[in-house]
C-alpha cells in the first residue's frame, strides 16, 4: 500500500489541473510511460483515465484533466466520490489515490477498456506514442499504480515494486514431532506436512500445487487453518495430488501481507519399497499467481529403513539355521510380509502377515519397512540343539541401514546348576528319604526287641 502511494504521489508531482474558465485548450503531445524491473510471464496494462488539455499548443503553461469517455460510467457512478469537478476539470481527491487506483483497476478488468500492452523486454515494458494524459497502469501481478505525462514531462517511468508471493514447505517427524525437511517412517505410518502461503494485497489467480510421489497415498484431509472454506477449493488436477485455487474476492480483500497454514497428511505405502530396494519419497510444492509468476518449487522427503539380523553359535561366523523371532515395537508384535528366505517387508493395512520369521543358514535376515527407532526381537524357537533365549533383545535401527542385530545362541539343554534351586529340591527328596529309612529301621528294630 505504502509503494502505491508513493508511486501515486510521484505521478502528482505534475500539476493535476487548474481551474481555466474561459480559455481556449487545445489537445497536448505524445510521451511514453515505463515500468522497471517488470515481472517476467505477467501482462501489463494501461487505462487512460483523464485527458489532458493546456492552454497554449506551442508554449502550454495550464493544465486541465477531464475524464476521458471510456470512464464516464465509472466516475458517474462508483468512481464517483474519488474526484472533484470544477468548471469542466477534474481533481482527484487527497488520500483517495489508492483507493481510486484499485477500485478503478477492478473495473477496467471486468468491462473491456481498452488498453495498450507490449511485451516485456529485459524486465521492462513500455508504452510509447501515448497521448499526454493521466494514466492507470495494471498487471496481472496485482499492480496498480498511476502516471501522469505531460508536455513538460513527457516520459515516466515506475518501478514494479509489488513483494513476491512466497511459499514455505516442512514434514513432520514423529520421533521428536519437530517439522523439518525430511523425515522418516515405518510402512503404514501417517506423515504430516504443512506448507505455509504469504500473500501480498493485490495478488491474483494465486493457485498452490502439491504432487506427491507414489510412495505416499493423500489422506485427503487439506484444511487451511483459520479461513473460511469460501475462499478457497481444494481439488485434484492433472499430476497435482493437491491443488489449492483462492477465490479472487477474498484475494482482493487483504489490507497486508497474508500468512496462511495449510496442513494435510498421507500414508507412507509399499511403493516406497521397490523389491529389496527404499525408495524416498518426495513431497513437492509451488504457487502460481497472476498471469504466470511462480514460486520456487520447494519438496520434503520421507524415507523408510532396514535392519539386519545375524543368527550364529557362540564363536562362530556362521548364520545359524531355525531360529524363530518376532518383531516388535512398543511392545507389540508388527506384521511382516515374506519377500523371500532372507528379506521379509513390514505388513501395511490390509495386508495378511506373519508374526514371525525364521533364520536361514545362507545369510542375515533383512526386514524392510522400519522406522529410525526402538524395536525389539523375541526369539519364540530356538534351533534344535540350541537352548531358546530369555526375554527380549533390543534393536535400535540407524538411518543409514545399516544396524545389524548380532543374536547368539548356545548349545546344550538348560539344567539346574549346582547349587541351584533344582539340586536344593534333589537333595532335601534324598535326605528325607534316607532319614525316613533310618527311622523305619531303628522303629523296626525296637519293635523286635520288644516282641522277645
Amino acid at each position: 500500500m505504502k509503494q502505491t502511494r508513493k508511486l501515486i504521489s510521484l505521478a502528482l508531482i505534475a500539476v493535476l489541473m487548474m481551474a481555466m474558465s474561459g480559455i481556449t485548450v487545445f489537445a497536448t503531445g505524445s510521451g511514453s510511460i515505463s515500468v522497471d524491473n517488470a515481472a517476467s510471464g505477467e501482462t501489463y496494462n494501461i487505462y487512460k483515465m483523464f485527458d489532458l488539455v493546456v492552454d497554449d499548443e506551442n508554449s502550454p503553461s495550464a493544465y486541465m484533466y477531464s475524464v476521458n469517455s471510456d470512464w464516464a460510467d465509472f466516475f458517474g457512478n462508483d468512481g464517483a466520490g474519488f474526484i472533484s469537478t470544477s468548471n469542466g476539470s477534474v481533481t482527484i481527491n487527497s488520500g483517495d489515490e489508492a483507493a481510486l487506483a484499485a477500485a478503478a483497476a477492478a473495473y477496467a478488468a471486468s468491462n473491456n477498456i481498452p488498453t495498450a500492452d507490449d511485451p516485456i523486454t529485459a524486465g521492462i515494458v513500455e508504452w510509447s506514442g501515448l497521448d499526454n494524459g493521466y494514466y492507470l497502469i495494471t498487471s496481472t501481478r496485482g499492480t496498480k499504480a498511476m502516471a501522469a505525462s505531460t508536455p513538460a514531462n513527457p516520459s515516466q517511468t515506475i518501478s514494479e515494486k509489488n513483494p513476491s508471493n512466497s511459499l514455505t514447505k516442512q514434514v513432520q517427524e514423529d520421533s521428536d514431532s519437530l517439522w523439518g525437511s525430511s523425515n522418516d517412517a515405518q510402512i503404514g505410518d501417517t506423515v504430516n506436512f504443512k506448507s505455509e502461503i504469504t500473500l501480498y494485497p493485490g495478488t491474483r489467480n494465486v493457485v498452490f500445487h502439491d504432487t506427491m510421489d507414489s510412495g505416499l497415498t493423500y489422506n485427503d484431509d487439506a484444511t487451511i487453518s483459520g479461513l473460511d472454506s469460501g475462499s478457497y477449493t481444494i481439488t485434484s488436477s492433472g499430476s497435482d495430488t493437491i491443488t489449492v485455487n483462492f477465490d479472487n474476492s477474498y484475494l482482493n480483500s487483504l489490507s497486508g501481507a497474508t500468512t496462511l497454514t495449510l496442513t494435510y497428511s498421507a500414508t507412507l505405502n509399499t511403493n516406497a519399497i521397490n523389491g529389496s530396494t527404499i525408495v524416498p519419497q518426495t513431497n513437492e510444492a509451488y504457487l502460481v499467481y497472476g498471469g504466470g509468476s511462480s514460486t520456487e518449487h520447494v519438496t520434503t522427503t520421507t524415507t523408510t529403513h532396514s535392519f539386519s539380523v545375524f543368527k550364529h553359535a557362540s564363536g562362530s561366523s556362521q548364520n545359524l539355521a531355525g531360529a524363530t523371532f518376532s518383531l516388535k515395537k512398543n511392545g507389540t508384535v508388527v506384521p511382516l510380509i515374506y519377500i523371500d528366505q532372507n528379506t521379509y517387508r513390514v505388513a501395511v493395512s490390509g495386508e495378511s502377515g506373519v508374526d514371525t520369521f525364521t533364520t536361514v543358514s545362507s545369510g542375515n535376515i533383512v526386514i524392510l519397512g522400519v522406522d529410525s527407532d526402538d524395536y525389539t526381537l523375541q526369539e519364540t524357537q530356538a534351533p534344535t540343539g540350541y537352548n531358546t533365549l530369555s526375554g527380549e533383545g533390543s534393536v535400535n535401527v540407524s538411518d543409514d541401514n545399516g544396524t545389524q542385530a548380532d543374536i547368539i545362541n548356545s548349545t546344550g539343554t538348560l539344567l539346574p546348576s549346582t547349587g541351584g534351586i533344582g539340586t536344593t529340591v534333589f537333595y532335601v527328596v534324598g535326605l528325607i528319604a534316607v532319614l525316613g529309612a533310618g527311622i523305619f529301621l531303628v522303629t523296626n528294630k525296637r519293635m523286635a526287641k520288644e516282641d522277645i
